[in-house]
């Protein structure tokens, strides 16, 4: 059922993206069975199914201060169309239109998650292009 709905999400939020090499803040990729060391599920799992990544992109998609910027995409949409043990990634990013560096992205980043720092901060929100598939 998550998977079902995550497919539908990303089917209509990448009519919205035109990949031309935008900065985004990438925030979550992930695909049901990867371990995040860093990072736990609502159960209290580092281990994520398809709900903890439907539930993921649910709140960023609802925070106020940036939900109406984020995007659920495949990481096989864009750039060098990367595989994890041969399996596209679900990627939650936000594209706010003020992005137009790596710099830019990581000073919103960090304050939009300023109990976070280092690898803990990087692996929450990072700066990514969304270049054209190749």
């Amino acid at each position: 059922m998550a998977l079902r709905q995550l497919a539908g999400i990303r089917a209509g939020d990448v009519q919205t993206v035109a990949f031309s090499g935008q900065w985004v803040a990438q925030l979550a990729s992930k695909l049901p069975g990867i371990v995040d060391p860093l990072q736990t599920t609502s159960s209290g799992s580092h281990t994520f199914a398809a709900t903890d990544i439907l539930d993921e992109y649910t709140t960023a998609r609802n925070n106020a201060d940036f939900g109406s910027d984020v995007r659920l995409l495949l990481s096989t949409d864009y750039g060098n169309r990367q595989l994890y043990k041969g399996k596209p990634l679900w990627v939650t990013v936000a594209m706010v239109s003020t992005f137009t560096s790596a710099q830019d992205v990581n000073t919103w980043c960090a304050q939009q998650f300023p109990a976070l720092s280092g690898n803990l901060l990087a692996d929450s929100c990072t700066a990514r292009t969304l270049d054209p598939p190749r």
